[in-house]
């Protein structure tokens, strides 16, 4: 089956901000290889990238374009160096994190499940801490990557986790 790529109108069925050649051409542009990959295997790639990119979802900057879109993007209210951006064409920092993070997920799941195996008890010297979950405060259990959080910084809201953005109605 064909992948649908956003092309900037809200699709209800996009799958992936990147299409296949879009991605073949940002991996050969930076001496990326996808030997072996066939179509079909960077379409399942480039699924599994904008499954990840759910991760930015309350830090995006705008508004959903469309209540009946599939993916965060196409958005309205976007602002690129001081200027206002369109929904279309797709930002070109989202579709290269898209075929960024596709090109990393070819040698394993983007966000691998958590062990039980984490850290449950910290000693450091004669303080100790057990942690009820099994992951300690200020760990995450989603990977991140600092080259695709570079990628799109310029899309992302400056809010943090202890703040809320208020909007008007």
């Amino acid at each position: 089956m064909s992948i649908v790529t956003e092309d900037g109108t809200g699709l209800a069925n996009a799958e992936t901000y990147c299409g296949v050649a879009d991605m073949r051409a940002y991996c050969d542009g930076r001496g990326l290889a996808l030997t072996g990959l066939t179509d079909a295997r960077i379409e399942q790639l480039l699924r599994n990238a904008s499954d990840y990119l759910l991760v930015y979802s309350t830090s995006w900057q705008g508004d959903r374009l469309t209540a009946t879109q599939a993916l965060d993007w196409p958005r309205t209210g976007v602002y690129l160096n001081g200027y206002a951006q369109p929904p279309a064409p797709l930002p070109v920092a989202l579709v290269n994190a898209s075929a960024l993070l596709a090109y990393k997920a070819k040698d394993g799941p983007l966000t691998p499940d958590v062990k039980s195996a984490a850290v449950k008890r910290l000693k450091l010297g004669p303080l100790e801490k057990e942690y009820d979950t099994v992951t300690p405060p200020g760990n995450s259990t989603v990977p991140r990557y600092p080259d695709v959080d570079r990628l799109l910084a310029s899309l992302r809201t400056a809010v943090r986790a202890y703040q809320v953005p208020l909007r008007r109605s």
